[in-house]
């Protein structure tokens, strides 16, 4: 239980910092639920991904699976290694060879799942604070 409320909080955070905060700076209320036009579009994830900036949360997210910790200490660092090193050459690729019709296509779908993920890990963080706040009565 604790695992899952520590993964849902950091999920939180790293989609606050990449799709609420830069909302909030339009000046929109804090309530407001996110326009699809403020969240960043697919292109631009995959741009953040091929800088790199997965190799951390991809260690943190898998030391919460059982498949992932029943490997040996060796086997789990080239896991992580190649997630680190395979996923932004992936995303590379795709920026670099993907026509612009396809990520226009792919947008709208994009949209539809990134706010659908903002609404589960709300209610995520949400119901793990209801717990928090019932357990303390």
């Amino acid at each position: 239980m604790v695992q899952k409320v520590v993964v849902a909080v950091v999920v939180a955070v790293v989609v606050l910092a990449t799709c609420v905060l830069p909302a909030m700076a339009q000046d929109d209320l804090p309530g407001d639920p996110p326009d699809p036009s403020e969240v960043p579009s697919l292109r631009d994830v995959f741009t953040l991904v091929a800088a790199g900036a997965v190799g951390g949360i991809v260690a943190f997210l898998f030391e919460r699976f059982k498949w992932f910790q029943v490997l040996s200490g060796d086997a789990r660092w080239w896991v992580i290694m190649g997630m680190s090193l395979g996923l932004p050459l992936l995303a590379q690729v795709a920026l670099q060879f993907v026509p612009e019709s396809v990520w226009a296509l792919l947008e709208p779908y994009w949209h539809s799942v990134a706010l659908g993920f903002l609404a589960f890990i709300g209610s995520q963080v949400a119901h793990a604070f209801d717990k928090r706040s019932l357990s303390a009565l």
